[in-house]
């Protein structure tokens, strides 16, 4: 990504970087969804004081990724489907609109990164190596919103990144994460394609239609008796009407 579109580094003995290594670390699974934190061990890891380390949780809390406890102790917040629910029924307003705004603006270098990371994720993936897919995957699609602006890419790549923690974490297991990598596979290549014709329009549809599929099924995969309808009602404000319609 061109360095006009990064986010500057906080310092870092600041609640900012202590807010972003802990958060990095519960998104990727390091802590892992229900973990208790000593607030003392955690402050001392990290190398800053607890008075900023307390401020960092405050922030990691208001965003629901950890619980607080009354003995100075902290824990990850536990994967809730409806949370996930929720998740993907922000994406589904919010992600479709980015690549809308983005792929007409997509460099030729932005293509051509785009095309490396989806064959760099597939090769990974037919390989069942999903957890070094993983960067790939994240490249693929945080490429499509890059050109969306600095605020509106922050906030897809956000909530891209908090559902993909509960994909990962929930579906788990090498069959279940294959099914669903195999499901994505023609609507990546269909992205790939309508962003090389920097078609936004028909890629954010692409994107709605693969947030919608994916979400389903993997809530299915976790409980085949849920009935993912905040998903289905976020699907039919985001996709176009006749992609909503019973066949």
């Amino acid at each position: 990504m061109d360095s006009d579109t990064e986010d500057a580094a906080p310092p870092r003995d600041g609640a900012m970087w202590a807010y972003a290594r802990v958060r990095e670390a519960i998104l990727s699974g390091d802590l892992v969804p229900g973990a208790r934190i000593s607030q003392v061990q955690l402050a001392a890891q990290i190398g800053i004081g607890r008075p900023t380390l307390r401020e960092a949780l405050r922030m990691l809390q208001n965003e629901g990724l950890i619980n607080a406890e009354t003995n100075r102790q902290v824990r990850v917040a536990p994967l809730e489907l409806a949370d996930f629910e929720q998740l993907c029924a922000l994406r589904l307003a919010v992600e479709p609109m980015a690549v809308r705004l983005s792929v007409p603006e997509l460099t030729e270098e932005d293509l051509a990164a785009l095309a490396q990371a989806e064959a760099e994720n597939t090769r990974l993936q037919q390989a069942l190596d999903f957890s070094s897919a993983a960067a790939a995957h994240r490249c693929f699609h945080s490429l499509l919103f890059i050109r969306a602006g600095d605020r509106v890419r922050r906030l897809a790549d956000d909530l891209w990144r908090s559902a993909e923690r509960y994909r990962r974490l929930m579906v788990g297991h090498e069959a279940n994460l294959t099914a669903v990598a195999q499901l994505a596979s023609a609507d990546h290549a269909a992205m790939l394609r309508a962003a090389q014709n920097r078609d936004g329009d028909l890629c954010a549809d692409v994107v709605a239609r693969h947030i919608a599929k994916v979400a389903t099924v993997t809530v299915s995969i976790i409980d085949s008796s849920r009935d993912p309808w905040v998903v289905r009602a976020a699907a039919g404000r985001a996709l176009p009407r006749e992609s909503t319609r019973p066949r």
